[in-house]
């Protein structure tokens, strides 16, 4: 029986990286930010935070790639119906990310 392979265009590929990348980006700006006096105001992630730079860290990775994860598998599962809504959410997401890592680095170098 073959097997169906997954492809996913330059476009997605493009987005996921770029979303991986601005989500180093935003815990590399969070933990300066709060060592030089702000705090993180999500409950779960200040939890780890306190705990260890690498646990947040983590937590943070892991939080974003299952998300990730979750948008791929459904559009996989629901085909192409949910390709239009996939393709909206990752662009949202990278919007949203572009200005908050934005936001971040204006404040740690202001």
């Amino acid at each position: 029986m073959a097997r169906e392979t997954i492809r996913y265009g330059k476009g997605r590929v493009a987005a996921v990286f770029f979303i991986v990348v601005l989500t180093l980006l935003d815990s590399f700006f969070t933990i300066y930010l709060v060592q030089n006096g702000a705090r993180e105001l999500n409950p779960v992630l200040s939890y780890y935070l306190n705990h260890s730079h690498m646990a947040f860290f983590t937590v943070k990775y892991f939080l974003t790639t299952a998300t990730i994860f979750i948008i791929l598998a459904s559009e996989t599962v629901f085909g192409p119906k949910l390709k239009l809504p996939a393709n909206l959410l990752f662009g949202f997401y990278m919007g949203l990310l572009t200005l908050v890592v934005y936001w971040e680095a204006y404040l740690a170098f202001l």
